[in-house]
């Protein structure tokens, strides 16, 4: 794994930059490394400089290391971790379109729950207009 951070010093901020003086540079101080495949550092963090980070890699490791962690294998738990990928555009916060919880909920699913509580289903459907007209208020 490469990290590259970000290295800023405030003498580089352009004095026409109107919040220089009110801002603190002291987070863009760098901290790139390289990791090997175990886990540990092939080459240390730099901080507080600029620089160009070199390592020499073993491909064999990657094979070693993937049998000692096997992330692609046991550990892939499809039931906890999914990868959703959103065909349109995001905002932070947005308004969510609430339908009605009558048309939410299928006829059979109103059916089976009136047949187990012993219902009738127009009761069921009355009850689902009660609780969204107490929600909506």
């Amino acid at each position: 794994m490469v990290s590259s951070g970000l290295y800023l010093p405030a003498r580089e901020v352009p004095d026409s930059f109107p919040f220089k003086q009110t801002s603190n540079f002291n987070w863009a101080v760098g901290g790139s490394c390289i990791v090997g495949p175990f886990g540990t550092y092939l080459v240390e963090p730099v901080f507080n400089k600029e620089t160009i980070l070199y390592a020499e890699l073993d491909m064999d490791d990657r094979m070693v290391a993937k049998n000692v962690f096997d992330c692609m294998g046991h550990y892939a738990r499809w039931d906890l971790v999914s990868l959703n990928i959103r065909e349109e555009g995001w905002e932070p916060v947005q308004e969510i379109e609430r339908k009605p919880l009558g048309t939410r909920i299928q006829p059979e699913v109103v059916e089976r729950v009136a047949e187990k509580f012993r219902l009738s289903p127009d009761k069921v459907e009355a009850i689902l207009r009660e609780l969204e007209s107490i929600k909506s208020s």
